[in-house]
């Protein structure tokens, strides 16, 4: 909720339009100049200041993801 509020603050929006689907994040992380092979590298925070990049986080959970950001 922290960092949701600190985005909101700046400007920035905090959920994806209904416009924009699923599918249509997925295709163009697909395209992303930054693959490397078939995955798209992640930094995903443990916790605020700790990350982790990872290239093998999974469609299914991409999708949940997004899915998310849409609440």
């Amino acid at each position: 909720k922290r960092i949701e509020a600190l985005i909101a603050a700046a400007g920035l929006p905090t959920r994806l339009p209904e416009s924009i689907s699923t599918d249509e994040v997925l295709a163009k992380l697909k395209s992303d100049k930054k693959k490397d092979g078939g995955t798209v590298p992640f930094i995903v925070l443990r916790r605020i200041g700790v990350p982790l990049i990872d290239g093998n986080i999974g469609d299914a959970a991409v999708r949940e993801a997004v899915e998310e950001l849409r609440r």
